[in-house]
């Protein structure tokens, strides 16, 4: 750090959670170093990403997230003005009170929290949610009967159902230069033609990504030093739904339908007329290229 400050008493206030270890640290610099101090805790160049943001003391997994400014001593120099628009109380000369936040903060792959490691852009954070879901599947009731009484008809208007579980990974992508817009509208909808990152083949239906710009740091043209506007980079945020239904031995995922008619009894598959499945498949590096840069920018 080269901008001058003063820690606070009763700071830093330190707090383990579910979450992970998050703190909060108070400090004292002069007003007008206030910017310069944040350019220095968040970054202060355009191919800042993740690692720039400074750590807490011995800990270099608990990055600064977010930062407060208020003056201290809260008089203003002046406060008489004319235009609200472009006018602004000045504290120049005496001191801002800075509350800064710090975050845990995995960078790549190691941030996941799952045996199946993917590999993400460096100085990228990624995080994991695992939630659970599931559909059901009604059958034809002329094709079950009942254990106990097999010559007991099932009534023609019954409509039993079957409950598929299914799992929902939510994957959120911290710190995204460039959002591969490109690779998210290409494997929308589809499922994985083979095993991908340790899910068996045809179990993983992507089903789509969002994107919300998140401010990260201050560029060399930032506007306080008559610059044009701060820098961000993006979070993006991924669904995919797995769905695996054992059943007599076999593992089947989301081109696999119930079959019930004169025929067979079971899980088949519905291809097209020419023999093509229900769901479009991707390869496996079109799933890896949603965790890579948009290509080409």
């Amino acid at each position: 750090m080269t901008v001058p400050f003063q820690e606070l008493s009763g700071s830093p206030e330190e707090k383990y959670s579910t979450t992970g270890f998050s703190a909060t640290r108070k400090l004292l610099c002069a007003w007008d170093s206030r910017n310069d101090l944040v350019r220095e805790l968040l970054g202060s160049n355009e191919e800042f990403a993740g690692n720039t943001a400074a750590s807490y003391p011995n800990r270099s997994d608990i990055r600064v997230t977010d930062i407060n400014i208020v003056p201290w001593e809260k008089v203003p120099n002046d406060g008489t003005f004319t235009d609200v628009a472009s006018q602004l109380n000045t504290y120049s000369g005496q001191l801002a009170h800075v509350t800064i936040g710090y975050q845990w903060m995995l960078e790549g792959s190691n941030a996941l929290p799952n045996p199946r490691s993917i590999d993400v852009e460096p100085d990228t954070f990624l995080t994991y949610t695992r939630k659970l879901g599931g559909e059901y599947i009604t059958l034809p009731g002329r094709k079950v009967k009942w254990l106990n009484n097999p010559d007991s008809p099932i009534p023609k208007d019954a409509l039993p159902v079957i409950r598929v579980s299914t799992t929902e990974h939510h994957f959120t992508w911290n710190r995204v230069t460039r959002p591969p817009e490109t690779a998210m509208d290409a494997a929308a909808g589809k499922i994985n033609a083979l095993a991908w990152s340790g899910y068996p083949a045809h179990t993983m239906l992507f089903d789509g990504g969002t994107m919300k710009r998140e401010f990260v740091g201050f560029p060399d043209n930032d506007p306080v030093a008559g610059g044009e506007g701060s820098w961000g980079t993006w979070e993006v945020g991924y669904v995919f739904r797995q769905r695996v239904v054992q059943f007599e031995g076999n593992t089947f995922g989301w081109q696999a339908t119930w079959r019930a008619d004169d025929v067979a009894s079971g899980y088949d598959f519905l291809v097209t007329p020419d023999n093509k499945g229900m769901y479009r498949e991707a390869s496996a590096a079109e799933f890896d290229a949603l965790f890579k840069n948009e290509v080409g920018e």
